[in-house]
C-alpha cells in the first residue's frame, strides 16, 4: 500500500469523524434550542394581600426568586411594549418602569366615592382616565330574600388633568336576586375605548387548555390509577414534542371545565409517567378556578396554588416564600437595574 493510498484513507477517516461530531453537535444544539429557548420571560406574582403585599419575579431557569418591590397592588396593566407597568393601590394609580430596583410614583387618584372599584384605563378619545365601578341594591333580608336584587354599574371619568371626577354613565340591572356582583355592565361601550394595554387579569384568562395546549385526548387512566367519575385525558405539550399532561377534566357546566388532581407527565416517545409533585394540594382535589401556560419548556399552572414544572424532568420547581394568593403569570423578563450610585433615580421617583 502506498504513502498515497494510506494518506487518502486517513482523510475519509477524519471527514467521517468530523461529520459524526458535526451531527452531534447539532443534535444537542437543537435539544438545548428546544430545552433553553429564548429565555425571556419570567413568572409575575404576588404575595400577602393584593394591596399590601411583595411583587415578586420568580425566574424558571436559574430557579431564582427575586423581589421586585414592596408595593402590592390590583388591577395591574403592562403597556404593550412592557417597559413600565401601573397598578392600583389604596385607591391611587402608581407607574413602575419594568427594571429591577424601580421605584413607583404616583400618577391620579381614583375617586373614593366609587361603589367597589374593579377597573380603571385611560381613553385615547377623551385623554382622560376612566374607572369602573361595581355595586348591589340590597333586598329584604327580613324575608331571608338573595342579598341584592339588582347590580348597579358606573363609569366614572376624570378630568384631563386627572384631579377631577365625574360619574360619566350609570347602568343598573336586574340580577334577579344575587349574593355577588360579579360582573361590570359597561353603560356607553362608545365611550369607553382605552389605551392598549396588557392586563394582568386578561393574561390569567387566557390561560386555558385552549390557548396553551393540544386538543385533550381521551385515554386510558395512567399505570396505577383507576377508572372515575371523571375521564382521563392527555394534553400535548407545545415545546416539548411527544410528552404532555395527563389529568381528569370535569365539566360542571357548558363553560365550566375543572381539573382534578393528580397530575402525571407522558412521555409518548420512552413510554415513560411521572407523577408531578403538586404541594399543598390533595389527590382527589377538583380544582374550579385554575389556569395553565407553558412557555420556553416550563408549564406554569396558576390558581389557588401555583406551580412551575420542568418539562424535561417533570420536576416542579416552583417554592415560592409565601402564598402567592393572587395567581401567577408569564410576562416579560424585567430590565436589570441601572447604576445608580448616588440614588437620583430613586429620589426622582419619590418626589415626582
Amino acid at each position: 500500500m502506498s504513502v498515497r493510498t494510506v494518506r487518502l484513507q486517513a482523510a475519509r477517516q477524519c471527514l467521517v469523524y468530523a461529520a459524526v461530531i458535526g451531527v452531534l453537535i447539532l443534535s444537542a444544539t437543537a435539544r438545548a434550542g428546544e430545552r433553553r429557548g429564548t429565555h425571556d420571560r419570567v413568572v409575575a406574582y404576588f404575595t400577602g394581600r393584593p394591596s399590601g403585599g411583595d411583587w415578586r419575579i420568580f425566574d424558571p431557569v436559574s430557579r431564582t426568586d427575586t423581589l421586585f418591590g414592596s408595593f402590592g397592588g390590583g388591577a395591574v396593566y403592562w403597556d404593550t411594549t412592557e417597559s413600565y407597568a401601573e397598578y392600583l393601590a389604596s385607591g391611587r394609580l402608581y407607574r413602575v418602569e419594568w427594571e429591577m430596583e424601580a421605584q413607583p410614583w404616583p400618577e391620579v387618584q381614583l375617586p373614593s366615592e366609587v361603589f367597589d372599584l374593579v377597573d380603571w384605563w385611560f381613553n385615547p378619545d377623551s385623554l382622560c382616565w376612566q374607572a369602573a365601578g361595581l355595586g348591589g341594591v340590597p333586598r329584604n333580608f327580613a324575608r331571608n330574600e338573595a342579598r341584592f336584587s339588582h347590580c348597579h354599574s358606573e363609569l366614572w371619568q376624570s378630568d384631563q388633568s386627572g384631579d377631577d371626577w365625574r360619574i360619566a354613565d350609570a347602568e343598573t340591572t336586574d340580577c334577579g336576586g344575587c349574593y355577588f356582583c360579579e360582573t361590570w355592565e359597561n353603560p356607553n361601550p362608545r365611550a369607553t375605548r382605552r389605551r392598549p394595554a396588557i392586563g394582568l387579569n386578561r393574561l390569567r384568562e387566557a390561560m386555558t387548555i385552549d390557548g396553551w395546549g393540544g386538543t385533550p385526548e381521551k385515554v386510558p387512566p395512567p399505570v396505577g390509577e383507576s377508572p372515575s367519575t371523571f375521564d382521563w385525558y392527555f394534553i400535548a405539550f407545545r415545546t416539548a414534542p411527544g410528552r404532555g399532561l395527563a389529568l381528569r377534566l370535569g365539566h360542571r357546566t357548558p363553560d365550566l371545565r375543572t381539573f382534578m388532581m393528580p397530575f402525571y407527565l407522558m412521555d409518548r416517545v420512552r413510554g415513560t409517567q411521572r407523577l408531578l409533585e403538586t404541594p399543598e394540594s390533595y389527590r382527589d382535589q377538583e380544582l374550579w378556578r385554575i389556569g395553565m401556560a407553558e412557555y420556553d419548556g416550563y408549564l406554569l399552572v396558576s390558581g389557588t396554588r401555583n406551580y412551575v414544572y420542568d418539562l424535561s424532568t417533570g420536576e416542579q420547581i416552583f417554592h415560592p416564600r409565601s402564598h402567592a394568593g393572587s395567581g401567577a403569570v408569564w410576562i416579560a423578563r424585567p430590565r436589570p437595574a441601572r447604576v445608580d450610585s448616588i440614588g437620583l433615580r430613586r429620589l426622582r421617583a419619590r418626589f415626582r
